[in-house]
């Protein structure tokens, strides 16, 4: 590697960061300059050795390598933890600390030692704070050194090599326990990199608090809205739905473009939608993002807002939990009644008859169920073609009209009031006239 290579490498805000080994002459450095250039929390992992508490032990040296314990530092932004890389229940111990990166500058530097201890820091210990970071969903930024991927000791290897951090390229003769821990420790990087198998990437604006710009409090609350009404009906557990930063394997999103519909806004919680039923895997990562204002050319609106709402019923709606459906449902049930009470009052009032008017009522409001149904909860044409669907679900309606009269003349019978026996009735009809719209009329694909 040269050193004019480090120009290509892209820098990203760190936010609150996990530092170990910061009592080390590496990783008082780095903190130190954390301190100074990040301006997110620090929490370090120390090791209180011989003096009384660790937080003791990290002034100590501080003091040592810079003739100051940055004492203001640890009233609101730098915490320390009593921890050893080494534990098997480290996970457990950082299960309540919130950090966004991790930088692992701890290490066994000697080259040789009788027992494994050079193995377990530096080996056994990348392997628990790589469980931790993905426990958490965080970045980890592990410090290697030259003796992986550096100049041969003999120098015979004289080409210069530009690597990336998924890249592993041994040219040093690794004549030394502490050479060969690090080869190991990045080993164990690369494949926990490749074992993080995302079908789909969201990159959300909201996962890493930073700086940021402000501007419209109301878009970003519509934002988060949509999301955890897109989520109550996905069962994902992302942060930001309405995101443009999605990155797709491309056999998925070959697979997902042959249904897309949208073309403004309500692409999001549309292929959220999809994504959701095609069961792939979804990651989350953190994403930088400067926002714009309507003078410099922001489009939104609250139309999109609402469109957005309701492409999240009408694409995610039909494999949303039972519990999600049946609210959805009681809703349309209850437009349908009103229209069917509006529906009635306006034939009595031109003087149709009683059963002229019950029955015009029943068919508009039965219309205006079936028509509520395919757009908002259920699939349209998901079992049947249309003419099949509409006979099914006039099946349906005949059925529970029957389930209806029946429940209300029992319950009337048992000595329930009119009313009352009416009231039940309709409640067994909401759940009867969901279920058989669910598992009959708009079920999945015949086989």
């Amino acid at each position: 590697n040269k050193l004019e290579f480090a120009a290509d490498v892209e820098r990203e805000p760190l936010g609150d960061v996990l530092l170990t080994g910061a009592v080390g002459f590496l990783g008082s450095h780095v903190l130190k300059e954390l301190i100074v250039a990040n301006e997110g929390k620090i929490i370090c992992l120390v090791r209180k050795g011989d003096a009384p508490t660790p937080e003791i032990r990290l002034k100590n040296m501080l003091m040592y390598y810079f003739g100051e314990t940055c004492e203001n530092e640890f009233k609101d932004r730098i915490s320390v933890i009593e921890a050893d890389i080494t534990d098997s229940d480290l996970k457990d111990t950082l299960s309540a600390i919130h950090f966004d990166t991790l930088i692992n500058c701890a290490a066994c530097v000697k080259h040789y030692a009788a027992d494994d201890i050079i193995e377990k820091i530096n080996v056994t210990g990348v392997e628990n704070l790589i469980e931790c970071v993905k426990a958490k969903n965080s970045r980890m930024i592990q410090i290697s050194t030259v003796s992986v991927p550096g100049v041969h000791t003999e120098e015979t290897y004289k080409k210069q090599i530009k690597m990336h951090e998924n890249e592993l390229f041994v040219i040093d003769d690794m004549d030394n326990k502490y050479g060969i821990s690090k080869y190991h420790a990045e080993l164990k990087m690369l494949d926990a990199i490749k074992t993080i198998d995302a079908d789909v990437v969201y990159g959300s604006r909201y996962l890493r608090p930073d700086s940021r710009r402000v501007l419209y409090f109301w878009h970003t609350w519509m934002n988060k809205t949509l999301t955890k009404v897109s989520n109550m009906f996905t069962n994902l557990d992302i942060t930001d739905m309405e995101t443009c930063y999605k990155l797709f394997k491309r056999e998925v999103i070959h697979e997902i473009a042959k249904n897309l519909k949208e073309n403004r806004f309500g692409f999001e919680p549309e292929v959220t939608a999809l994504v959701s039923q095609g069961n792939y895997k979804v990651y989350e990562c953190a994403i930088h993002y400067n926002p714009r204002s309507y003078e410099e050319g922001k489009k939104i609106g609250w139309k999109d807002g609402v469109r957005a709402l309701y492409c999240i019923f009408h694409y995610s709606a039909h494999t949303a939990p039972v519990p999600m459906q049946l609210i959805i449902y009681f809703f349309i049930g209850g437009f349908s009644a009103i229209a069917n009470l509006i529906a009635f009052a306006i034939a009595r009032n031109y003087a149709a008859l009683l059963w002229q008017a019950t029955a015009t009522a029943f068919i508009i409001s039965a219309f205006i169920n079936y028509f509520l149904c395919i757009q908002i909860l259920f699939k349209h044409n998901a079992r049947w073609n249309s003419f099949t669907e509409i006979i099914t679900y006039i099946i349906t309606l005949l059925i529970m009209g029957f389930v209806d009269y029946a429940c209300t003349f029992c319950f009337a019978q048992m000595g329930i009031a009119l009313m009352w026996s009416k009231a039940w009735a309709a409640v067994i009809g909401f759940f009867g006239n969901y279920i058989l719209r669910k598992l009959f009329v708009f079920g999945g694909k015949r086989n």
